[in-house]
């Protein structure tokens, strides 16, 4: 290295030259020999772009205090081997954080709390990033923030991305203690040791909570578990939950989709349109609802498909124009149905049913629904019986 960014190069045939040595990242149009080199100089509202090619650096230490910050790839932008983690200290403060457009070989996002309150981290972003082939023996996931409950994570966004192989030790593709709105959307998890994710919600913090999980495809995980965790079943948070329209497969253990340890007064749920290639109507125990197992009445009113297919590829199901029958008589939907039904008459549920239609009865009148055996047959306390159709 010689000065602004020029270097003595040795030549093949014994002589030297002086010329421009690879940059790693700019900022602007200033260019940096080291990403870390860039990290430490940015400052709020700027974007590090991290330029073509691979990037082998360790372990790089934010500032102990970062907003409004883009970190950028470019095509073919790689971080190999590395660690992109919190500093050192008493407190850190990073808000307004991006990642995107980045591979990530054998390499993570860190961010550790546990300093009494002395961690902010706010509206964090990873977008279009793919993170491949991280294996070691450690348990930390791609996406990591051990953070203390309340130094939760206060908004984070996880769009687009590809997490494939995430091996060794007990890992989960993405790892967090979160706060206020949550979006896991469009991304991908494959291979991974554990879970495809454990997101734990602080739900005692005066902060609402919004914690959306769609339009997912997660794969190939023995331990499948889907999870999202209160960290207080009797939190005073108002919390919404909506974990829908993914697609679940090649997943062997027993739970895929799941929440938990939330308060169920304060709590409200859509798991509907999630597919699997199990039939899950005939394992309802695959599915937990805020701690317990759901059975298939549970199925049913929150509107759980059972099967994906293959063949389907990334179709997702389309219910058929017609919910239900009664002899040869059809109906768009099961209210409609069950509106008709008369004392004997037999319901049957269309195989493409979307089960998420709610169910309004006449004023002092109810409706129980209670399974045979096989678990195909709905007997209602107005005499009619339901049947699913295979």
């Amino acid at each position: 290295y010689v000065a602004d960014g020029y270097g003595v190069v040795a030549n093949e045939n014994g002589t030297f030259t002086v010329e421009k040595l690879p940059t790693a990242a700019k900022i602007g149009d200033t260019e940096y020999l080291k990403l870390a080199e860039a990290v430490n100089n940015v400052k709020e509202g700027e974007t590090i772009t991290i330029l073509e090619g691979t990037i082998e650096e360790g372990t790089i230490k934010l500032p102990a205090s970062l907003k409004n910050v883009t970190f950028k790839g470019e095509e073919g932008a790689i971080l190999k081997d590395m660690t992109i983690m919190a500093h050192d200290g008493n407190s850190i403060s990073y808000e307004g954080l991006t990642f995107e457009g980045l591979t990530f070989e054998n390499s993570r996002i860190s961010i550790t709390g546990w300093r009494t309150n002395g961690a902010v981290v706010k509206n964090f972003t990873v977008t279009n990033c793919i993170f491949r082939n991280l294996d070691d023996n450690t348990n930390s996931a791609p996406v990591h923030f051990n953070m203390d409950t309340h130094e939760a994570v206060n908004g984070f966004t996880f769009t687009d991305n590809v997490i494939d192989g995430a091996t060794g030790g007990s890992k989960s593709g993405i790892y967090a203690q979160v706060t206020g709105e949550v979006l896991v959307s469009g991304n991908i998890i494959n291979n991974v040791a554990f879970r495809p994710y454990v997101i734990q919600v602080t739900t005692d913090d005066n902060i609402a909570d919004n914690f959306v999980v769609t339009n997912n495809t997660f794969s190939g995980s023995a331990v499948g578990r889907a999870q999202g965790l209160g960290n207080n079943a009797e939190g005073t948070d108002a919390v919404n939950i909506v974990i829908s329209e993914n697609i679940f497969k090649g997943i062997t253990d027993a739970q895929q989709i799941c929440y938990w340890n939330f308060n169920s007064a304060k709590t409200t749920a859509d798991l509907s349109h999630n597919y699997y290639d199990i039939d899950i109507l005939a394992n309802p125990g695959k599915i937990y609802y805020n701690s317990a197992a759901a059975n298939v009445y549970d199925l049913l009113d929150m509107g759980v498909f059972p099967i994906y297919t293959d063949e389907a590829k990334t179709t997702l199901y389309t219910p058929e124009v017609n919910s239900a029958k009664i002899g040869e008589t059809e109906y768009a939907t099961l209210q409609e149905a069950v509106a008709a039904a008369k004392a004997g008459d037999t319901i049957t549920i269309l195989c493409k049913v979307d089960y998420s239609e709610k169910l309004v009865l006449p004023e002092n009148s109810s409706l129980e629904i209670k399974a045979d055996a096989n678990i195909k047959t709905l007997k209602a306390t107005n005499g009619a019986t339901i049947i699913i159709e295979d």
